[in-house]
């Protein structure tokens, strides 16, 4: 079975695309844009990062105010990290952010992940991204997010793997 790794890039949307409100600010994208498909007016899984791991992984519903806000209540659901932990995968989560936020833990033990890595399980030696005046930092930036799951991801063992990635430097403050 081959193994399987999933990029989530955080607020990854036209805004940073030619003509958007951040404009010009990925200028790879827009190069990309114009070498291969691209809709200027596409449909989201979600508004924001809250919803796209149970949208993503498992075309859950969002319920009144978002499917992992359901918490105890969150009816009974297959996604595609829990079909594949069933089948023989190690599954992984990894983020440089607080996997406690929007209740992204919860979620991801409901999948039986084996390993969910966040913001607290980086060692010293990485240093989290500036915040903006007043307020706490979101996490660790991509480069020390991939640089750390290497490390981690490397002790992995025999069998085919999914590694899910979840990136913050595009978040603000950019």
């Amino acid at each position: 079975p081959p193994n399987l790794v999933f990029i989530i890039v955080e607020g990854l949307g036209g805004a940073f695309m030619k003509g958007g409100t951040y404009g010009g600010m990925a200028p790879f994208l827009d190069k990309l844009a114009s070498r291969s498909l691209y809709w200027p007016n596409f449909l989201s899984l979600s508004g924001r990062t809250f919803g796209v791991l149970p949208s993503l992984l498992g075309s859950l519903p969002p319920g009144e105010s978002g499917f992992m806000e359901m918490q105890e209540s969150m009816p009974d659901h297959l996604t595609l990290m829990r079909i594949l932990k069933d089948s023989g995968y190690r599954t992984r989560f990894l983020h440089g952010g607080d996997v406690d936020f929007d209740r992204r833990r919860a979620f991801l033990l409901r999948q039986k992940m084996d390993l969910i890595m966040g913001q607290r399980d980086f060692p010293p030696r990485y240093h989290l991204m500036q915040a903006q005046e007043g307020e706490e930092s979101w996490g660790h930036p991509d480069g020390a997010l991939f640089e750390h799951a290497l490390e981690v991801t490397a002790k992995g063992g025999p069998g085919p793997f999914m590694d899910l990635y979840l990136t913050l430097s595009t978040h603000e403050p950019f």
